[in-house]
């Protein structure tokens, strides 16, 4: 019927047959930890569901779309009560050519809903986060913000699981009408991921003004910082890495500036590092911390 792609409905029975058939296999294997979540009860409040189709043929994710009044207007969960039914992996952990395609058809979906913003998030486990956004940003051309906080995804305010953290795609500001827990306000020396992600977007885009520059120069100063923006994404912000390095200093939360190297020079130079860029908001003074000083104004 379909092959290599995602069908999102709202109402149609053939595809509900199909969807419920598989709900109710994987809901009776009970030695899963989060089985009762896949209950018919839990599947009722859905907005709409979601199966993407391998290439042979066969379902090979199932997942679902949730919108509930706890949250802003406006706002989605997409990969909601998500499954594969051979239940080889979980799909959160194989982040491959279906659960990419799963993802962009579902924000479509909330899109053209006029959604203002989407968000995934897990029970507990928050470490999968960062590692989630590098795989997708390698494999998409989504660009998704990791907040602090954690912010309450079901109505009992007064259970733990209820407050979690999320990966968010639209409008950030969206986030201020959200009940949350704040995170651990950052001061001093950090190592980046991808948690900073956005604090240092602000610091790149509020680098100098370009008011006074040819047109011709802000476009390609522009261009630049986004550029620039998307290799430390991809190389820099991966706190495991053993090889790209990114380190700032923040003042109550504000990243102030930033230093990144690398030391996976060839031989004969292996035995060595390069620094590859420095960054200072404006307004600030240099600011010296152990062997490293990070000068005002400077790009490297």
């Amino acid at each position: 019927m379909y092959k290599n792609q995602v069908t999102t409905w709202i109402t149609d029975d053939v595809l509900e047959s199909i969807y419920e058939d598989l709900r109710k296999k994987h809901y009776i294997k009970t030695g899963h930890r989060l089985y009762k979540n896949y209950s018919e009860y839990h599947i009722q409040e859905v907005s709409a569901k979601s199966i993407y189709w391998g290439h042979s043929g066969e379902p090979e994710i199932i997942s679902s779309i949730l919108a509930r009044p706890c949250w802003p207007d406006g706002t989605f969960r997409i990969l909601n009560r998500l499954w594969k039914p051979n239940m080889l992996t979980n799909p959160i952990f194989e982040i491959n050519e279906g659960f990419v395609k799963l993802i962009e058809d579902q924000i479509n979906w909330c899109e053209l809903r006029k959604a203002n913003g989407v968000f995934m998030s897990r029970q507990g486990d928050t470490a999968w986060r960062e590692w989630a956004v590098i795989k997708l940003k390698e494999q998409s051309d989504l660009e998704f913000f990791l907040p602090d906080e954690k912010f309450l995804t079901c109505n009992n305010e007064e259970s733990a699981e209820c407050w979690q953290k999320i990966i968010y795609y639209g409008d950030i500001d969206q986030l201020t009408n959200w009940k949350n827990i704040p995170g651990v306000i950052k001061q001093g020396l950090v190592r980046l991921n991808m948690t900073d992600f956005k604090n240092l977007k602000d610091l790149v885009n509020t680098k100098a003004s370009v008011k006074d520059i040819a047109a011709d120069d802000i476009s390609n100063i522009l261009t630049y910082r986004s550029r620039w923006v998307e290799g430390m994404q991809k190389y820099y912000l991966n706190s495991d890495s053993k090889t790209h390095f990114m380190y700032g200093w923040y003042e109550d939360n504000v990243l102030i500036s930033c230093m990144s190297w690398r030391c996976d020079l060839p031989s004969p130079w292996n035995d060595g590092w390069v620094v590859g860029n420095l960054k200072s908001r404006p307004g600030y003074t240099a600011v010296s911390y152990t062997h490293l000083t990070l000068p005002t104004n400077r790009e490297v």
